[in-house]
């Protein structure tokens, strides 16, 4: 274990943290973007709930992984005598309750759910979410992610890469669709999410105001009872914002800038998807074509439709 904390506690050789935009972030960006464009096209087609699930439980491994790395790095000491202590004393910020956590615990909800309709909502607030939070850091504002520790900005560009590609695949393979009942499912839980923050930032604050733990816990970083990193964010695009409106607002807010990334990307999935049906059905066409005749009833079951001079040739 020593080994390993030394290990994920190596500096990158120039002492200095990667820059938004080059070579390090590009480097994730593009890989998981094309990763994603990739596997939509070569799943576009497919409906499976079976497939749907793989491919989003897969990722939720990635993430998982990486995660427990992150604990191992946060909370793990090594004391003068060469023993490894843990502890999130002067590591708050590790603490898996932040808003790119939420993943880690939805996922799996959906993954053991046996309710259609819970899995369509949470479904819906899974591609949502991690739309806007892959996209936010791996493609708007990445500036204050990296560090000088190689660990730490791996795992950011894995982890919200991960993300990204979680909700461009869920997205532009239609699973979750642009409608009101999305907008309104992913609502509802972000104001499921808000009062149970509301509450338990206000549970940990009292336990900590008693000396019963030593780190203040706050979940989604919205606590009432300290600074809002996010007001600080906000208060310089536009200037007067206090904490108490981003912890008030907070669903809304959080809903806008979810759904403004959201439909940037479906416009993106308008135009792209038009490209992949067209390639589609130029492959399934030549498939038909040099295939047999056994062969071309296969293909054509194995699709959604079939064209009247497809089933035509089939028949002669």
């Amino acid at each position: 274990m020593v080994k390993l904390l030394q290990f994920l506690d190596r500096d990158f050789a120039s002492g200095e943290p990667p820059k938004a935009f080059k070579t390090f972030h590009l480097i994730f960006l593009f890989s998981f973007l094309v990763f994603a464009i990739v596997l939509s096209i070569i799943l576009y087609k497919s409906r499976s709930e079976k497939v749907t699930r793989l491919v989003v439980g897969l990722s939720w491994m990635v993430l998982v992984v990486v995660e427990i790395f992150k604990q191992i790095y946060a909370t793990g000491h090594i004391d003068k005598n060469g023993k490894v202590y843990w502890t999130y004393e002067g590591a708050a910020y590790a603490i898996p309750l932040v808003l790119c956590s939420m993943p880690l615990y939805f996922i799996p909800m959906y993954l053991i759910s046996w309710n259609k309709k819970v899995r369509k909502v949470l479904l819906d607030f899974i591609c949502v979410y991690n739309l806007y939070g892959g996209a936010f850091v791996m493609m708007i504002y990445p500036g204050d992610v990296f560090t000088k520790n190689i660990f730490i900005s791996f795992h950011t560009m894995i982890f919200h890469g991960t993300m990204l590609f979680i909700g461009i695949f869920l997205l532009w393979t239609q699973r979750v669709k642009m409608s009101f009942r999305t907008i309104l499912n992913t609502f509802i839980i972000l104001c499921m999410l808000w009062i149970v923050a509301i509450v338990g930032n206000e549970f940990f604050y009292q336990l900590h105001k008693a000396k019963k733990i030593n780190v203040l816990v706050d979940i989604l970083n919205i606590s009432h009872r300290r600074p809002n990193p996010f007001a600080a964010t906000i208060a310089q695009i536009v200037p007067g914002v206090k904490d108490w409106m981003v912890t008030a607002f907070y669903p809304l807010f959080t809903l806008m800038v979810c759904y403004t990334i959201f439909t940037v990307f479906w416009a993106a999935w308008l135009l792209i998807p038009n490209m992949i049906e067209k390639a589609w059905k130029k492959d399934r066409k030549i498939a038909l074509q040099l295939a047999s005749k056994k062969r071309r009833e296969k293909l054509i079951a194995e699709t959604f439709y079939a064209t009247p001079a497809e089933l035509l040739n089939t028949n002669q």
